[in-house]
Formats: C-alpha cells, sequence, structure tokens
C-alpha cells in the first residue's frame, strides 16, 4: 500500500454520520475542498512520491490548482494530489469566509 492507500472509506456512508451532515459543509472532492481552502496555507501530499508540501493556495480553474510558494506561482494538475492536510481553524475560516475574497 503507497502512502494514498485505496481504501473505501466515504463519510457519507460512516455509521456515526448521521444522514450525511457531515456533506452539509465538506465538498465531496479535492476540486470543491481546495476551492473552498482559497487564499489558505496547506499541505499537500502528491500521489507519485508521497511527498509533501506547504502552500498558499490562490486559486482553482478546472483541474488546475494555482498556489504561491516562495514568492513563485505554480500550477499543478489537482489528479495528482493525494491529499489535503490544513489547521482546523482554515476550514471554519473557510466554511464562513466569503468564497473568493482573499486579504493576504
Amino acid at each position: 500500500m503507497g502512502c494514498c492507500g485505496d481504501n473505501d472509506f466515504d463519510n457519507n456512508r460512516h455509521e456515526h454520520d448521521h444522514e450525511g451532515e457531515c456533506a452539509a459543509f465538506v465538498p465531496d472532492d479535492i476540486r470543491g475542498l481546495l476551492k473552498k481552502l482559497a487564499c489558505e496555507q496547506v499541505v499537500l501530499t502528491f500521489k507519485n512520491n508521497c511527498n509533501k508540501e506547504r502552500v498558499k493556495i490562490e486559486c482553482v480553474s478546472g483541474d488546475l490548482l494555482v498556489v504561491k510558494e516562495d514568492g513563485n506561482f505554480r500550477f499543478i494538475d489537482i489528479k495528482c494530489i493525494c491529499s489535503v492536510s490544513v489547521r482546523c481553524e482554515s476550514v471554519l475560516e473557510s466554511v464562513i469566509k466569503p468564497f473568493g475574497n482573499c486579504h493576504n
């Protein structure tokens, strides 16, 4: 099993999830999650080599993620991302802030 093992976990089918309550605020795919986290610092893990990188999400366009790191823009194919790690506070902010308003 690689760092992104194929598992069938789905938070909408979890026995403790009450009628998909989690789905009300958590997107069901990486693209939706990244869009909600625009302007936030996250740690991306990539499928091909399990490397982790801290980046700031600028925007998402189709399958393209635009991030900023060390003063440079980088364009990443979303299909290459295995996981996204983010601080709990950032997730909460992404739910309550107006979408796309980046004040940093």
